[in-house]
């Protein structure tokens, strides 16, 4: 199997945009340090925290429930295995 010249560059791209994704959460990017909890909304679909690695953050968090409410789906649209 090979690449062709676009087929790499659109690889580059992509991985270009996931590296600046995550640079965008960090405080201090040099150190690996994240923003705040507070930059990081629970998520209105609770359909995605049966597959989060990170459900013990969400607890007690918000409205008092340990998980958030799917009450608008359409506002986040966020599908980590889309």
């Amino acid at each position: 199997m090979s690449v062709d010249e676009d087929a790499l560059a659109d690889a580059g791209r992509v991985l270009r945009q996931s590296f600046d994704d995550m640079k965008s959460v960090l405080a201090d990017p040099e150190h690996n340090i994240p923003l705040d909890i507070s930059a990081f909304p629970p998520t209105v679909r609770s359909d995605l925290c049966a597959r989060c690695f990170y459900q013990e953050m969400c607890e007690g968090r918000g409205t008092g429930a340990s998980r958030p409410v799917a009450a608008a789906l359409d506002e986040d649209d966020f599908d980590p295995f889309a």
